[in-house]
């Protein structure tokens, strides 16, 4: 049995008015009659449970009433009883087809009387799993992979083969005897109480599923409490700690014969295997997930933009927003750039929606291609892409301090303290009214001696972005005044706009790529750096720095490095 993923990703089916609003924790609520879809795709024919957790806000005599639609048919029709806290669980078994189908839930009897009572459906997810019988015919890939090429011997050791072979592959290295025992042994007690083979055997599978095992990469450091002593990972933890770099997910077989064989833990092994991993398709997942951590992308989506006051801020932009980020990150490291391109470059990827809320001319459709930017234009890089503007503003207006933070933190590795816990909010700053601009707001704000010390580095930093509006577009004023982004660091390091401030910040490039080193380290090894850490990370930018800032150059010298390669206990730790 395949069960599928509990489908969040539910959308309303409107028509010409609003019919449902999204829920805060997923899902949404119907206001009128309407219908709530996802879609499910069924791998082999045979029959599926379809479940769907509603609540009600009830109103006159009848409950809120759902009816199940697969394909836009109707399949049965409910009385939702259930309250939020309380919600109501609804399912059914199906027969259905191999591919795609679309799994509704419609709200049938909307009632609502002005300022007495209004019926409304709450849809909170909508989940599909089997094939349930057993007796599928055409059986899934997963099911081939788990019991079809296992054949050999009689029925007990086919189900240790099945059972050893799953378990080393979830738990990513060799099973002890002392491991493979217990499995084996839930099995036969399982087989004893009546259950048929492949539900027996299921049962010793969902047991190595739920181990430790399974849910943790542990390494077996022999002095887990001991900060002083160092351990070297061995050649199947090493195979977990990159595969889990890279792809977000478990060694492939690959991987494993080259930790089986004791190849793996050679430096000439490791960049092969950094090479081959990311030309993989299954990189994208390094692009998706470090991207989105260090450009901040992953709060893009949630980032609740004032389009009343940003109108041409629309779904479509802040999607391509996101896909130029990442088709950027994604080909500085298929193209092995300089990673200093992340600071300026003279090219971006957009598509028409994109470039034409940027006000470059000349890209039609909707396809995402690789544009060369115009010389002197006020984009290149990360800083200056709509993405980084935007999370890195408040809701209705720019942020100087959260644009100066990113600057010191993401790319100078120089972050200040954290404000004190009095500071009143820039609104009520002592200079007001329709005509002020941010910055004559921001210079009323820090003039207790206390602030000073922090905004003074932030601020003009912030300041040089102020061309860039909140949602990441072009403007020469603000209030009916020309920006002023101009700014002096201390030290006297003066420049003109994000254009200046970027040479400014190229000129620092080793401490750019020792921040990049950092990050990159962290993320591949799934902890924040300690002082011991830092020999490490600075030979890392040296070593890509060496190598002209190549991106591939900096993640072959993570790989190499000891902060990659070995692990220290802690003290007191259990």
């Amino acid at each position: 049995v395949e069960y599928s993923n509990k489908v969040k990703s539910i959308r309303p089916l409107i028509g010409e008015k609003k019919v449902a609003s999204p829920l805060p924790g997923g899902g949404f609520m119907l206001i009128s009659n309407g219908t709530v879809s996802a879609a499910f795709n069924a791998p082999v024919d045979g029959e599926y449970l379809i479940r769907i957790n509603a609540w009600e806000q009830h109103a006159a005599k009848e409950f809120a009433k759902l009816k199940l639609r697969v394909d836009r048919k109707d399949v049965k029709e409910f009385d939702i009883k259930g309250t939020q806290d309380v919600p109501q669980e609804v399912e059914i078994k199906l027969k259905l087809t191999a591919g795609k189908h679309d799994i509704g839930a419609y709200f049938s009897n909307d009632y609502w009387e002005k300022d007495v009572a209004d019926r409304n459906l709450a849809i909170e997810d909508i989940a599909a799993a089997g094939p349930l019988d057993e007796k599928t015919s055409t059986r899934t890939a997963a099911w081939q992979r788990t019991f079809g090429e296992t054949r050999a011997g009689n029925e007990p050791q086919r189900a240790a083969a099945i059972i050893v072979k799953f378990a080393q592959r979830a738990w990513r290295r060799p099973l002890r005897d002392d491991e493979r025992a217990p499995l084996v042994k839930l099995y036969q007690r399982q087989r004893k109480d009546g259950a048929g083979f492949e539900e027996a055997v299921r049962t010793a599978l969902a047991a190595a599923l739920v181990s430790p095992e399974f849910l943790y990469r542990r390494v077996e450091n022999p002095h887990p409490n001991d900060p002083t002593s160092k351990y070297r990972l061995s050649g199947y933890e090493l195979a977990s700690r990159l595969s889990y770099f890279l792809w977000s997910s478990m060694p492939d077989d690959e991987l494993l014969a080259a930790a089986a064989s004791g190849a793996l833990v050679s430096d000439e092994s490791l960049r092969a295997q950094v090479k081959r991993m990311l030309k993989d398709p299954k990189s994208s997942a390094f692009v998706d997930n470090f991207a989105g951590q260090w450009l901040q992308l992953r709060s893009l989506d949630g980032l609740p933009i004032d389009t009343g006051k940003y109108p041409e801020f629309t779904a479509p932009v802040r999607s391509a927003m996101l896909t130029e980020a990442k088709m950027f990150f994604a080909d500085a490291i298929a193209s092995d750039r300089s990673a200093l391109c992340f600071i300026d470059c003279d090219a971006t990827f957009l598509n028409e929606t994109l470039a034409r809320y940027y006000g470059i001319d000349g890209v039609k459709g909707d396809e995402f291609r690789r544009v060369n930017l115009a010389p002197g234009s006020a984009r290149g890089g990360v800083l200056t892409m709509g993405s980084v503007l935007t999370v890195t503003s408040n809701t209705t207006r720019t942020s100087p301090v959260k644009r100066g933070l990113y600057v010191l933190d993401q790319i100078l590795g120089a972050p200040p303290p954290p404000p004190p816990p009095d500071v009143p909010p820039l609104e009520q700053s002592p200079v007001q009214g329709e005509h002020a601009t941010l910055r004559e707001q921001l210079a009323a704000h820090v003039a207790n001696p206390s602030c000073a010390a922090c905004h003074n580095r932030l601020d003009p930093i912030g300041l040089a972005f102020e061309n860039f509006d909140a949602a990441g577009r072009w403007r020469d004023a603000e209030n009916g005044r020309p920006i002023d982004a101009t700014g002096t660091l201390p030290g006297g390091v003066s420049f003109n706009g994000s254009r200046e401030l970027k040479k400014v910040l190229l000129s620092k490039a080793d401490q750019f790529m020792e921040t990049l080193s950092g990050k990159v380290c962290v993320y591949a090894i799934g902890r924040g750096l300690e002082p011991f850490d830092k020999p490490s990370v600075r030979a890392i930018a040296k070593q890509a720095r060496a190598q002209d800032d190549r991106c591939v150059a900096l993640i072959e010298a993570v790989v190499l490095s000891d902060t990659f390669r070995t692990c220290r206990g802690r003290e007191g730790s259990k």
